[in-house]
């Protein structure tokens, strides 16, 4: 069954710029879609306006302009009213919009995309009009807490919903907001999150929009979306950065679309040597080479070299 294209959002600060210009090509590449919504700060939108291949199904959207009276300041002064690390507002917001992005997608599901992983073939993502929800093993306790104290929701299922990507359905998230702005109607819905975050995990990692909105999609929608396994798994690499820092190139992908992953993310925190990652790159290259070549026994044995080195 031939899938309806979506809206695909993705969010992208100053530290992603590079990684997204190769994200945002091989979403082109490889996934059809309705439009594009690339949500920045003003002025990163004017360098990303110059640097990516402009279309008419790709949109910029101001962060600043999406939700109604926030902004990246009113939230860093949040959390300075509230003895917060300011610099952690950063992380929250682009959750926040996100979420409120379901307000100006056009397809009755839209796809969020993180801007740092890196799709390396087509993915379907629907599977007889359900949709397919990738997770994660991935636990953390003030996520699930939050959740409770704002929606009196407990944790839905054994695995996270935590992954790169997540598909979402645009009226069940608008749902979702709506109940959180009923919280509160004096503030917006941002603020009542925040609020029911503990003091403690406030200036870390207390709130989550993948684990909210996918416990509230077993609560209201149970029936309408399949977790993948089996024959609709996905193979991923999380730390793609190790291997190939936070900048692999074309090459670079290349040997990892040949070991059939499906995406791959390049978080620009993670650890990198640079000792092992240009070791890596020569391995990229020597597979390049050979597969030009159709040296297929250097190729194969280069590939074996290099799954060890993932492991």
């Amino acid at each position: 069954m031939k899938e309806t294209p979506l809206d695909i959002v993705i969010c992208i600060g100053d530290n992603h710029l590079k990684i997204a210009e190769k994200t945002i090509a091989c979403l082109i590449k490889h996934f059809e879609f309705h439009r594009i919504l690339i949500i920045s700060s003003s002025s990163l939108i004017n360098v990303l306006r110059e640097k990516l291949l402009t279309q008419d199904n790709i949109i910029f959207i101001d962060e600043d302009t999406l939700i109604p009276e926030i902004s990246l300041s009113t939230l860093e002064q949040y959390f300075i009213r509230h003895n917060a690390q300011r610099k952690r507002a950063g992380w929250y917001y682009q959750q926040f919009l996100k979420m409120q992005a379901a307000y100006y997608c056009q397809t009755p599901h839209y796809l969020i995309w993180d801007a740092d992983t890196v799709p390396l073939r087509t993915i379907h993502f629907f599977e007889e009009e359900k949709v397919l929800i990738h997770h994660s093993k991935e636990y953390h306790p003030p996520y699930f807490d939050t959740l409770y104290r704002l929606l009196g929701i407990k944790k839905q299922i054994s695995p996270s919903f935590i992954t790169e990507h997540m598909v979402i359905n645009t009226a069940v998230m608008q749902s979702l907001i709506h109940t959180i702005q009923e919280k509160n109607r004096e503030q917006s819905w941002c603020f009542t999150v925040l609020d029911h975050i503990e003091k403690q995990h406030l200036s870390h990692s207390g709130f989550s929009e993948y684990e909210t909105y996918g416990s509230y999609v077993v609560q209201q929608q149970a029936k309408d979306f399949i977790l993948r396994s089996d024959s609709y798994s996905l193979k991923t690499l999380r730390h793609g950065s190790r291997l190939f820092s936070a900048h692999p190139t074309t090459i670079d992908l290349n040997i990892l679309k040949a070991l059939d992953y499906d995406y791959v993310t390049f978080e620009v925190w993670d650890q990198q040597r640079p000792k092992k990652i240009f070791k890596n790159k020569i391995l990229s290259w020597g597979f390049y080479l050979s597969s030009l070549l159709k040296l297929k026994a250097l190729s194969a044995a280069i590939l074996k070299q290099f799954q060890k080195r993932i492991r």
